[in-house]
């Protein structure tokens, strides 16, 4: 039965041969059977896929005071190693910013911008959010003191 081994943690080689790279570097893989012994080397690649953009949909929202909204984050190529990123509000006094979900604190008088930026790589995208006041439940409150409904009893 052959022996296999690697010299160093580069990579590990199993019962059947097989090798697997764990980081970028070279290994030398043996086996070994009735007393035989061969040897390869070979070089491990970084097998990290780095970040090349991030993207964010919509690019705009327009929110009433303390409604959310989900955006759609894509971070690319697909295939990324860390896909992990932040968001960020310019004002989070008017608007907060929680992963997905952007939330409108308070109204805004100018658009506040939310950046959404990788963790590899610092590629940014934005969204501009616009938060209107909520209106008061029941609609207008003015000018209603003084007024009273009359009504008829049917029985």
């Amino acid at each position: 039965m052959v022996q296999w081994s690697a010299s160093n943690d580069n990579a590990t080689v199993d019962q059947t041969g097989k090798v697997t790279g764990r980081k970028a570097g070279s290994v030398t893989i043996t086996a070994k059977d009735n007393g035989f012994t061969a040897n390869h080397t070979m070089t491990v690649v970084d097998p990290t896929v780095h970040v090349t953009g991030v993207t964010v949909e919509p690019d705009s929202l327009s929110l009433t005071e303390g409604d959310s909204q989900q955006i759609t984050v894509t971070v690319n190529p697909p295939n990324a190693t860390d896909k992990a990123y932040t968001t960020s509000s310019s004002d989070p006094g008017k608007v907060a910013a929680e992963g997905t979900t952007i939330t409108g604190v308070a109204p805004t008088t100018e658009p506040v911008t939310v950046t959404v930026r990788t963790n590899d790589g610092g590629h940014t995208d934005t969204v501009s959010v616009t938060v209107t006041a909520r209106p008061p439940i029941g609609g207008d409150t003015t000018n209603i003191v003084g007024k009273a409904i009359v009504g008829k009893a049917v029985l």
